[in-house]
């Protein structure tokens, strides 16, 4: 069933889901980077592992070339990430906010 929680999806012109990007765990937040600034063109991923041991992960993805990198592992959460108009990304995690 859709949605799932392991892809990021983008809507078509017909208003059907398109799988973007798939991850071995659950998604829990997206964000973009703001226009203008120089995380523009990067999309910000967080998962949260939960049961099976393993924390929280923040992947980066450029847009373009689809390239990933993982920023952090293993925090305590990978809860909800914000990025603010200053280049900071904000991740909440079990019990604080981790500023990069």
């Amino acid at each position: 069933l859709w949605p799932q929680r392991n892809a990021v999806v983008q809507f078509n012109s017909r208003s059907r889901a398109e799988i973007k990007y798939e991850f071995d765990t659950p998604v829990d937040s997206i964000a973009f980077g703001k226009r203008g600034t120089d995380l523009e063109g990067l999309l910000f991923v967080t998962s949260n592992a939960g049961l099976n041991g393993k924390g929280g992960d923040l992947v980066m993805i450029d847009l373009v070339t689809r390239r990933r990198v993982a920023i952090a592992r293993n925090g305590t959460r990978g809860d909800n990430v914000m990025i603010a108009s200053d280049g900071r990304i904000f991740v909440s995690q079990s019990n604080q906010v981790d500023v990069l």
